[in-house]
This record gives C-alpha cells, sequence and structure tokens, in this order.
C-alpha cells in the first residue's frame, strides 16, 4: 500500500515531489509500513520527509494497481491534505535525504514533470476534490 496526499500553496498550486530513488517526480507520501495506517503513514511521510506537521483529511482515491515491476499489486490512498496558509510554501524544505526537490506547481506545470499514470491519479485526485467524491478505480 501507498499513501500521497493532495497538498496546495494558498495559490492553488501543488505540491510535487523529486525522490532520490526514482527517475521522475511524485505525489508526496509513500509506502505505509507494517501495521500502519493509510492515513498514519501519510501523516509520517509528510512529516519525516518534508519537516510538515500536516493531517490529511478525507481520502479522495483509493486506486488497486495490478501486478507491475517487482509489485504483486498495489492499494494507492490518496487524500487531501487541504492548502497551507499564506507564505508558508515558500517556507517547506526536503528534510530528508530521501527527495532531491520539491516544487508547487500548476496543474499544466505537472503534466511535464509527471509520469502518465502518477498525472492521472492527480487528475483522479482533483476531481474528486472538485466533487467532493471519493472515488475507486482498478488498473490491470
Amino acid at each position: 500500500m501507498s499513501a500521497d496526499v493532495l497538498l496546495r500553496d494558498e495559490d492553488g498550486r501543488l505540491l510535487l515531489v523529486k525522490p532520490a530513488l526514482k527517475a521522475f517526480w511524485d505525489l508526496p507520501g509513500g509506502v505505509v509500513g507494517p501495521a500502519e495506517s493509510p492515513r498514519s503513514a501519510a501523516r509520517r511521510r509528510l512529516s519525516d520527509k518534508l519537516g510538515l506537521a500536516v493531517t490529511p483529511g478525507r481520502l479522495l482515491v483509493l486506486e488497486w494497481v495490478g501486478p507491475h515491476e517487482s509489485w504483486a499489486g498495489q492499494l494507492m490512498f490518496v487524500f487531501d491534505a487541504g492548502s497551507l496558509e499564506a507564505g508558508r510554501a515558500d517556507t517547506v524544505r526536503p528534510v530528508s535525504e530521501g527527495i532531491e526537490d520539491l516544487a508547487f506547481v500548476t496543474l499544466d506545470e505537472a503534466r511535464n514533470l509527471l509520469r502518465s499514470d502518477v498525472m492521472s491519479l492527480l487528475e483522479k485526485s482533483l476531481i474528486a476534490l472538485l466533487t467532493g467524491g471519493c472515488d475507486y478505480f482498478e488498473l490491470a
């Protein structure tokens, strides 16, 4: 399982991170640890990797991804983490060697940084945010 968040700055730009061990940008979050809830994992990842004390809110998307690479299958949770108050986004920095960089970006900028599967997950999350819903998807 993995737990990611949709976190925005006061202008509505989206937070993306560049993990050190990946060749692509990603949503903030990561793998859920043993006996850890997805929401707790998302909160821990934000704290450990970015020094942010943010409690993820409602679930936006739950996506099952079938077997791929070394994974037998994966459940991906995306939570709404809200918006940072004015000026706070400028202070966010990686606090872990696991994150090379971060950026608050527009949706168009995200399209140039994210892999297509991550971009699809982001778009589904934004739709759920706007509609007030929560969606479940399966990708074979």
